[in-house]
């Protein structure tokens, strides 16, 4: 598996989630990215608009699948509010803001609640 190549991950609930996971992570990470030269509104309209281009870049040209997608820009989407908004309500200020980690227990739930989807989806 290459970095960056659409895959659907079938019959890896735990590598899915983790996938996700990740997602949401980025999502924070890019809006950081931004915010050394924004403002945080203006940053997260760039980050939301940065990660869209990534993922249709993916479905027109690596073959990526519609709903793959639409499920990578919601947890990258998620990232990137949920951190936006950390920031906005001054839940993390100064130096933090470049840090964020409290989206790691949310990469957890992800990948626990994949898990258990794909568990359940076996059992007859």
């Amino acid at each position: 598996m290459r970095l960056l190549e659409p895959v659907t991950f079938t019959d890896q609930p735990y590598v899915a989630g983790l996938n996700q996971g990740a997602h949401a992570v980025a999502g924070a990470a890019v809006l950081c990215a931004f915010l050394l030269v924004f403002h945080v509104r203006d940053a997260l309209c760039l980050a939301l608009v940065s990660t869209r281009g990534l993922e249709l870049w993916q479905l027109r040209s690596r073959g990526a699948f519609l709903w793959d997608m639409l499920l990578d820009l919601f947890f990258w989407n998620l990232g990137s509010l949920c951190w936006a908004w950390a920031v906005i309500w001054a839940f993390v200020t100064g130096p933090a803001i470049f840090f964020p980690l409290w989206l790691t227990p949310i990469m957890g739930a992800v990948m626990a609640v994949f898990t258990l989807f794909k568990r359940a989806s076996k059992e007859p």
